[in-house]
């Protein structure tokens, strides 16, 4: 369920040997002060990336990305997938890869090798499901005196995808709900 709402996973998308910058991140990082790894995050910053993480919809016949599936433009290796599954919910396989900078934008296509077969991947602009977290700001704000710690047991009867507490909290604020608490 993460995946159809394009999030990150830390040990998939996010690892020690990744920063901020290339995982496309820099919008919760605060540059203005010091903080362990702040050094390469600024140079990474400044200098041309090797690689970038992209959100995918993969054109599969029967399998799915699970992760460290090479990568194509052409005959060039150009990255690796990281995480990826099966969207039931729009019927569609996604997943999260590392590949070159130039095929960071929305519509660019490269090819992903999962079990010999190298199959058409065109990269996302955002999530395949509710990416705006409209569901559960609605659900949110008809149920105010839902409780943090019931709320995601609550999102999931309401046929809404679990999420993590950073991003129930994120949710939250965004909707100006946090002030009540």
């Amino acid at each position: 369920m993460r995946i159809e709402k394009a999030y990150k996973a830390w040990g998939s998308e996010l690892t020690t040997e990744i920063t901020p910058i290339e995982a496309r991140l820099e919008r919760f990082v605060d540059l203005s002060r010091d903080f362990l790894g702040s050094d390469m995050v600024n140079k990474k910053q400044s200098e041309e990336l090797d690689m970038v993480l992209v959100y995918c919809e993969v054109e599969t016949n029967d399998t799915d990305c699970r992760g460290n599936e090479p990568i194509y433009n052409g005959d060039s290796l150009v990255g690796l997938t990281t995480s990826g599954t099966w969207s039931h919910t729009t019927g569609k396989s996604v997943a999260f890869a590392y590949v070159s900078p130039e095929l960071e934008q929305p519509g660019s296509v490269f090819e992903i090798e999962i079990m010999t077969e190298r199959c058409r991947a065109t990269v996302l602009n955002e999530a395949v499901v509710d990416p705006f977290n409209e569901k559960i700001k609605k659900f949110y704000r008809q149920n105010p005196e839902a409780g943090y710690r019931r709320l995601t047991y609550m999102m999931l009867d309401a046929d809404i995808v679990a999420v993590s507490a950073t991003t129930v909290w994120r949710v939250l604020s965004e909707a100006g709900l946090l002030k009540k608490w």
